[in-house]
């Protein structure tokens, strides 16, 4: 019932049926930014668990996902692959110490867009999504 309803005014962090709202919203942002960039960009989610989500919800196929944690560290999908210069990346992370800006040096246009998830009229979760367009130098993934 909580997780339909969420009757019981717990906070979004702490109330774990709110884990399962929000991702087909982040889909439909993700899928429209995939169009907008001709379907070529690299969708980098912040941390396993948001790559994977991105990858599924945004239909993004696997050869076009990453993960970032912690600085930069890809060690899923992308461990020691190289993209080229003229690439263009986006990065997907919950509004929860964002990584883009590690990044984003490497590029020459940036630009951000954010959402905010409501549900049943409570705020659940914000979704960034930051925008790197034609990569400057190889970026090596670690």
């Amino acid at each position: 019932m909580q997780s339909l309803t969420l009757i019981i005014p717990l906070p979004p962090r702490s109330d774990i049926s709110t884990r399962l709202h929000g991702w087909q919203k982040m889909g439909e942002l993700v899928q429209k930014v995939d169009a907008e960039t001709g379907h070529q960009a690299i969708f980098v989610g912040q941390g396993p668990p948001l790559a994977a989500l991105v990858g599924y919800y945004g239909k993004i196929p696997p050869h076009r996902t990453a993960e970032a944690h912690a600085g930069g560290n890809f060690r899923v999908w992308w461990q020691n692959r190289e993209l080229e210069p003229g690439a263009d990346v986006v990065y997907v992370d919950e509004d929860k110490h964002s990584e883009a800006a590690n990044f984003a040096g490497n590029f020459a246009e940036v630009a951000s867009n954010s959402i905010s998830v409501s549900y049943a009229g409570r705020h659940i979760r914000n979704f960034n999504v930051t925008i790197m367009k034609n990569l400057q130098t190889n970026f090596k993934f670690k």
